[in-house]
């Protein structure tokens, strides 16, 4: 089993604005990134299951899966003169609701091949 994590945290001071997030809505990578992998490759199962038999070999297994959250500005929170990509204490604190600022993404996937 393979786990792969990545994560890309951004945030600053400004002067006038105090302290900030950065958003990276330019890159097109996840701020947080989790990603786990399983892969078997020539097992062979034997099972009997009340009179049926069976077996499997060359059996090949692949699972992957990842989990995304992004950082997110929502609309309401976009202002002319605002800068792109950032946003401030004061506007995070106007959130409507703290999941506002994540956008959280799952997804998975399977193969199974073998030879009967």
């Amino acid at each position: 089993m393979i786990i792969n994590w990545s994560y890309t945290l951004g945030f600053g001071l400004d002067k006038d604005a105090g302290f900030f997030l950065c958003t990276f809505d330019e890159v097109p990578d996840s701020e947080f990134m989790v990603m786990a992998s399983f892969h078997t490759e020539g097992v062979e199962i034997d099972t009997t299951f009340e009179f049926l038999n069976a077996r499997i070999s060359d059996l090949d297994l692949n699972i992957d899966s990842a989990v995304f959250v992004d950082l997110v500005a929502p609309g309401y929170l976009r202002r002319e003169g605002d800068m792109p990509g950032r946003l401030t204490m004061p506007q995070i604190r106007t959130l409507n609701q703290p999941s506002d600022l994540f956008k959280i993404t799952a997804v998975a996937g399977a193969t199974i091949s073998s030879s009967a």
